[in-house]
């Protein structure tokens, strides 16, 4: 089945137009012939190619082994107002930006607003490992002795957990 589809659709603009300002469809799709014969058959080989290395990066991903048994801990920390989580946000940037430039046992440090209560916050944090990346090395670091002194001038409610993980689903597709 053809169907007629304009040529501003077709073909975007700043390439050649043909006399013809319709394009013959097959099944949804524009005829390969019209796409050569006007010249836009090259954005269809760009977004193939494209396609392509977006394709390699996803499978590069997974050439890699996960580190197996990581220690996870997830903080939930409730504040007495929006303003005092709203400052403790930005004054955890600069802690989150160390972690990722300094420390390389720390895989994910990452900050959550609850969707039902907004005065509540979760910091999802894993490490390699619980005894040296994360007690030796995050936890002593001077950019969380800092951020951990500057919190507690807000007297939030914080509880804690801990796990290891069982190394069965996924934590991050990236």
């Amino acid at each position: 089945r053809f169907m007629t589809l304009p040529v501003s659709l077709a073909q975007p603009s700043g390439f050649p137009q043909s006399k013809n300002r319709t394009k013959k469809m097959v099944g949804g799709f524009i005829s390969r012939s019209s796409l050569s014969r006007d010249g836009i058959w090259p954005i269809f080989m760009l977004g193939a190619f494209s396609g392509a290395i977006i394709t390699y990066l996803g499978m590069r991903s997974y050439t890699h082994e996960p580190p197996k048994k990581t220690f996870i801990l997830f903080v939930d920390v409730i504040f007495n107002s929006i303003e005092d989580r709203d400052k403790v946000i930005q004054l955890w940037q600069p802690v989150a930006l160390h972690c990722r430039v300094h420390e390389p046992g720390t895989l994910s440090y990452e900050m959550a607003i609850s969707d039902s209560d907004p005065k509540r916050i979760v910091f999802v944090e894993r490490y390699t490992d619980k005894e040296h990346s994360y007690l030796e090395i995050h936890k002593s670091s001077e950019a969380f002795l800092h951020f951990r002194e500057q919190l507690a001038n807000f007297q939030p409610t914080i509880t804690g957990h801990s796990y290891i993980s069982t190394d069965i689903g996924y934590f991050d597709k990236l």
